[in-house]
């Protein structure tokens, strides 16, 4: 019984800080058709579209293992591993995509926006990180506030940036920036990771294992990001930045519904990989 009890309570928190940050860019469409051109919006899109493929590419799923094995793993020494080998695979990932540079800057939007693009992508990897981290160690409340923290600083800095200082898309990508550094912050000083970060535990039979887990998950990854999101590159090619932001802003309301069921799938992951193995768990 205490298993439902910690599902039900897992879903309720999750739902606290998961919401917000879900649901944001949804309720802050108001604001963003008004202060940003369909233009500005389709080239936001595509940027986002593509540093949510590369992350799980180039970190080889690195934040699924960390989620995984932390649960497992929870001792000092053994939680410091998976998160050392966790940033192992996250500067891994950004060396490879340093090296798509000239390739990037090539391309617009990329070339517009490189450095944020950049930012962007190597901040929402380590705050990816240290998030299912802190949630594999049940540190759900600190999960939470972090969630909280960025949704609450995102919208700050997109009131300050697009509505008082007109900055357009660049306004928008620096509220990203700031709102994860808070995040990441959170999650350091609440979450007390600075008693895991010790690089000696940097275990490469260990890393073997995590990626044995995670490289399975690529193509897993892979193709729902091909049935989600790859169309807007489709768009982009044959009608523009302008028709792929009309269609980014009508795609924002369909995608609500899913929003529930992301937050129940978290609490419910970790409720299974916790009673896993246990007594009674295949009934």
């Amino acid at each position: 019984m205490n298993q439902y009890k910690s599902l039900a309570k897992n879903s309720f928190l999750f739902a606290v800080g998961s919401i917000g940050s879900k649901a944001i860019s949804f309720f802050m469409l108001p604001l963003y058709t008004r202060f940003l051109s369909t233009s500005d919006y389709g080239q936001l899109d595509v940027l986002q579209t593509t540093i949510s493929l590369l992350i799980p590419l180039v970190t080889l799923q690195a934040v699924e293992a960390v989620f995984r094995f932390s649960i497992d793993m929870r001792e000092k020494d053994s939680a410091s591993s998976v998160l050392i080998n966790g940033f192992f695979l996250c500067i891994v990932g950004i060396l490879i995509t340093l090296s798509l540079f000239p390739v990037f800057h090539h391309f617009e939007p990329f070339s517009s926006y490189i450095a944020f693009f950049y930012s962007i992508m190597f901040l929402t990897m380590f705050d990816s990180i240290l998030k299912q981290f802190v949630r594999g160690l049940e540190k759900i409340k600190t999960f939470v506030a972090s969630d909280l923290a960025y949704t609450a600083s995102f919208v700050a800095f997109n009131i300050i940036f697009l509505v008082n200082l007109k900055w357009g898309l660049k306004g928008y990508f620096l509220s990203m920036v700031l709102a994860h550094l808070i995040s990441i912050v959170i999650l350091v000083f609440f979450g007390n990771v600075f008693k895991y970060l010790n690089f000696k535990f940097f275990d490469q039979s260990f890393l073997k294992t995590m990626l044995i887990y995670s490289i399975p998950l690529i193509p897993n990854g892979l193709m729902w990001w091909i049935i989600s999101v790859s169309d807007r590159y489709m768009l982009t090619y044959f009608l523009g930045f302008d028709a792929t932001g009309i269609y980014s802003v009508a795609y924002k309301f369909p995608s609500l519904i899913t929003i529930m069921n992301s937050v129940f799938f978290m609490a419910w992951q970790l409720s299974a990989m916790q009673e896993y193995g246990k007594k009674g768990y295949e009934n």
